[in-house]
């Protein structure tokens, strides 16, 4: 039987103890807000639950299993954003691609390069003069603080 070329996600919030997808495989959904996204499976294998509009990395030699950055992470590390909490050993969905809510470290500029920083797993617009690598989409929305929500459009993780 053929696969179709592109699998649909209808509530990408969803979390199970199962994988509902393979390793590598990416869905699209498209979101009210955002428009079209594409999502990759992840697993929570740390040892607290992650909480939406937080980046993700993959953790060292998976595929599949993430945790939260540290600080700076390279962009080749890069899993994508939740959109829901991951409860502890369970998989879920995250946005690699397209526009998506995520939580300022800091205040935001808009349309400028974006990358993880400070506390785990949250965003900010530093200087880039030896992090380009590190750079993992653009603000599309002005934050003025630290813990705001913004838009920012993820780009080339898949």
């Amino acid at each position: 039987m053929p696969v179709p070329s592109k699998v649909f996600l209808t509530t990408p919030t969803d979390t199970s103890t199962e994988a509902s997808g393979v390793t590598g495989e990416t869905r699209e959904h498209i979101d009210a807000t955002h428009g079209k996204q594409t999502y990759r499976l992840v697993k929570n294998t740390t040892a607290a639950i992650i909480t939406a509009s937080l980046g993700v990395i993959f953790k060292s030699g998976s595929s599949v299993e993430c945790l939260l950055p540290a600080a700076t992470a390279p962009a080749n590390t890069f899993a994508g954003v939740t959109v829901g909490s991951i409860p502890i050993g369970h998989y879920a969905w995250v946005v690699c691609s397209g526009n998506v809510t995520a939580m300022s470290n800091d205040a935001i500029a808009v349309n400028k390069e974006i990358m993880t920083a400070g506390t785990a797993g949250k965003f900010d617009d530093p200087a880039f003069s030896t992090k380009e690598h590190a750079i993992l989409g653009t603000s599309l929305t002005l934050t003025s603080a630290i813990n705001q929500t913004f838009t920012m459009r993820v780009s080339g993780l898949i």
